[in-house]
């Protein structure tokens, strides 16, 4: 991506633009004046741009009697030196003109190109008259784009798909003149800065937002949660997390044949639970599966913003207690979970986007409900997202 000084495009454009004749006193013909030799202009050259998902190579020409080839406003020679096709209006078809993309001083020789006047009041304060983009790329964000990289896709002009350090999925065109979204069923009409990936500065790029998430680009906490999109497991909606304890089942008693007063404590989403509520405690008897749906508490809020939806992993941790005379932590990890990751509490990573859980982080998917089992104890469970 080549970014042009405003004072550099000036004298560029002075140059293109001062009284030529059209013939060089000591070389090829220059017919139209245009700064560009005859037959450089029929021969033509090579060029690199950056189409939406596609980088393509094209050998351009112009037209030797014609300083502006496609009419758009910016002249052959412009073009030749910012590696555009001067046959095109659009290059990059991005939707905005290469006159509206490279200017930098005065919209109004766009205009007389016939760039769309409603278009160009779109533009209005926006880089000095010009849209600020790169006329050389359809998707001209800078920096790195998620949904680019990991749902839409680059390829180059081999077809081979690559990484790429800019663009949000977008074509800068479609963001000046606007789109709409679908957010929790309602179509929303959006326009989102072409120079910036993440137009509201939440964390998440245009393209997420738009195309993946159904959260509006244009807003910092679509549902209003007060948790900025960014941070927000579930953007568009208010979400709960119930933490689903299905069965109990005790393997070893304190004493032989009395069973054991059961409390559960749990960490999910940053809160921590009790089951049963308070002090309270369920008892179990040995080799016994003790149904717990009953005693599950209410599901609860997001203890804090911190989580990503593009990195939807919380830490379930649970503790198991016998509230006995020998009050002790039971175990209910180490036979079930793999070499060193059983243990006080039991951790069990969770996905509730796309509803896996795994021992470790973005581990082996486990299958459901979820089993837990120790020496002393083995717990089923299931913890759901509610959404509203």
């Amino acid at each position: 991506m080549r970014i042009f000084a405003a004072a550099a495009i000036c004298l560029l454009l002075a140059s293109a633009l001062a009284g030529c004749s059209g013939q060089k006193d000591d070389g090829p013909a220059d017919t139209d004046g245009d700064l560009i030799e005859d037959p450089t202009e029929e021969g033509g050259w090579g060029i690199t741009l950056e189409r939406l998902g596609q980088r393509v190579k094209l050998q351009v020409s112009s037209d030797p009697d014609d300083p502006d080839s496609d009419d758009d406003g910016l002249p052959d020679h412009y073009e030749l030196v910012l590696g555009l096709d001067p046959r095109d209006g659009d290059s990059d078809r991005d939707g905005l003109s290469d006159c509206q993309e490279a200017y930098h001083s005065d919209l109004a020789k766009c205009l007389a190109a016939g760039t769309d006047p409603d278009q160009a009041k779109a533009l209005a304060n926006v880089h000095d008259g010009g849209t600020g983009t790169d006329s050389r790329n359809a998707d001209s964000d800078p920096g790195q784009g998620r949904y680019v990289d990991n749902v839409l896709g680059f390829r180059n002009e081999n077809g081979t798909r690559i990484s790429v350090p800019w663009g949000d999925g977008i074509p800068d065109g479609t963001e000046v003149a606007g789109y709409e979204v679908t957010v929790h069923g309602e179509k929303r009409f959006v326009r989102t800065d072409p120079r910036r990936g993440d137009s509201d500065g939440d964390g998440i790029d245009d393209g997420e937002e738009a195309f993946v998430y159904a959260s509006d680009p244009t807003v910092v906490d679509t549902d209003g949660d007060g948790c900025m999109d960014g941070r927000d497991l579930v953007p568009d909606r208010t979400d709960r997390y119930a933490l689903g304890i299905l069965s109990f089942t005790l393997h070893n008693e304190s004493r032989p044949g009395a069973g054991a007063d059961i409390r559960l404590l749990a960490v999910l989403y940053d809160n921590v639970t009790s089951m049963p509520a308070a002090d309270a405690t369920f008892h179990a008897r040995k080799g016994t599966a003790t149904n717990l749906t009953s005693l599950n508490p209410p599901a609860v809020r997001p203890g804090a913003c911190s989580a990503a939806p593009f990195d939807a992993w919380i830490l379930l941790q649970l503790v198991a207690m016998d509230t006995g005379a020998q009050s002790r932590i039971l175990d209910i990890s180490s036979q079930s979970a793999p070499n060193g990751t059983g243990g006080d509490p039991a951790s069990l990573w969770w996905n509730p986007r796309d509803g896996t859980y795994s021992w470790t982080l973005r581990g082996t998917p486990l299958a459901t409900p979820v089993v837990l089992a120790g020496r002393d104890a083995q717990l089923t469970l299931q913890p759901q997202i509610l959404l509203a």
